[in-house]
């Protein structure tokens, strides 16, 4: 009598929402089917998907011994991941973004990290940032739980897709929180984190594939307001700081203000005592206090260079023809230009953003960019998300929208 497949020690949750581009789907996953570690059963969470992405994702089950479609009515990603949790068959659970990808081995070195360290209910890994240009920017979360524990104190290292995770103590810690909006992993790991070591493997085994926000996805502001709200209700909770450690923070920080000490020395020392020590509130103040004193006084220099950089740019759109303009963005650094509204060198005609349309915001009514006309001048305000929002840009600047960006060179620059 013949044996069937082994079973599963990994199960690896893909939750999607909507498949925008089917090829960096398949692409995505053929990365985890393909892992030097193929034990594994593969959970294709729809949730809430339209009829095109569910007959899509069908039709990758059939095609993939090992999935099985999960079906979430309404689009929630933290219920879906905690649907696919509480449907896993294994205890080691591994995270993906369908339409990003896996480096082969990356299964197999987070399972055997996690069987050398039990007591480690997290290991992420490190990961690449890939823009829509091309562009690659790497990204190392700490391997060591210690830095691990402080760092999402001010911060989230991780990519969400990169990690795997134990089952039980997630389930210990209330799993996703349904409310979140956004920043649910960061959430769950500050929770996780008060229990449990977490850490990294330090190697670069994922790729993020980066594009503009959109579909069910909330503003970037949500993502920041549950973030703070999570690292608040941690900060409350820590201990204070042993009276050695207190006397080490301050005298770290004292030859900052007296100029006597640059912010990366007091910076190294601080984490050197965050890492000894633990974490701290005295500890945590002290790191964030000389990462804001050193934004600060770098701020000025940047300020100065953007509002330079917005003068040349609205200077040749006038010279080109643009008697007005409208911004393509409704988020902070809209804000931001709008504070500055003197340097732009030609009247806001409006803002458009892809998600937060139909709202007011900044005292607009926020329109849809499909709204615009051919002709109409747009400027794309982000600083963060410049590069998707020049790529999804492409449809209505065949319209004959005239679209700029701000801090990449346009044509004729």
């Amino acid at each position: 009598m013949s044996q069937g497949p082994p079973d599963p020690e990994v199960s690896v949750l893909l939750p999607v929402y909507r498949i925008r581009d089917e090829p960096s789907a398949r692409r995505g996953l053929a990365s985890i089917t393909g892992q030097t570690f193929d034990r594994t059963e593969i959970l294709l969470i729809a949730n809430g998907c339209g009829r095109s992405t569910l007959d899509l994702l069908a039709d990758m089950a059939r095609s993939e011994p090992r999935a099985r479609v999960l079906e979430l009515s309404e689009a929630n990603l933290a219920a879906a991941l905690n649907a696919g949790i509480t449907s896993a068959r294994c205890e080691l659970i591994a995270r993906m973004d369908i339409d990003d990808w896996s480096h082969p081995d990356r299964l197999a070195e987070q399972r055997s990290y996690m069987i050398e360290h039990p007591d480690v209910a997290l290991v992420a890994c490190g990961w690449v940032r890939v823009k829509p240009s091309g562009e690659r920017e790497a990204r190392t979360p700490p391997s060591d739980p210690r830095d691990m524990k402080w760092r999402l104190l001010v911060e989230n290292p991780i990519a969400h897709g990169s990690v795997m995770f134990r089952r039980s103590p997630v389930l210990d810690v209330g799993g996703y929180d349904p409310s979140c909006l956004r920043a649910q992993d960061h959430d769950l790991w500050l929770r996780l984190s008060e229990r449990h070591p977490l850490a990294a493997v330090p190697r670069d085994l994922y790729e993020y594939h980066a594009r503009h926000a959109g579909g069910q996805e909330a503003p970037v502001a949500d993502q920041a307001l549950t973030s703070s709200r999570s690292m608040v209700r941690s900060w409350s909770r820590l201990s204070p700081a042993g009276e050695c450690a207190s006397q080490e923070v301050a005298s770290a920080i004292a030859p900052l203000v007296a100029g006597a000490r640059t912010h990366d020395q007091a910076r190294v020392e601080i984490e050197r005592i965050l890492r000894e020590h633990g974490t701290s509130a005295e500890a945590i103040i002290g790191r964030l206090w000389v990462e804001w004193s050193d934004s600060k006084r770098s701020g000025r220099t940047d300020t100065f260079c953007r509002l330079s950089r917005i003068r040349a740019v609205t200077g040749r759109m006038k010279n080109q023809g643009a008697s007005s303009l409208y911004l393509w963005g409704a988020g902070r650094h809209t804000r931001w230009l709008l504070e500055h509204h003197g340097e732009l060198r030609i009247p806001v005609a409006g803002i458009v953003d892809d998600v937060v349309f139909g709202t007011t915001r900044l005292g607009f009514a926020i329109g849809r960019p499909e709204d615009l006309s051919p002709g109409d001048w747009v400027l794309i305000s982000s600083d963060g998300f410049e590069d998707e929002i020049w790529e999804s840009s492409e449809a209505v600047r065949r319209r004959g929208v005239n679209v700029w960006r701000m801090y990449e060179r346009n044509p004729g620059e």
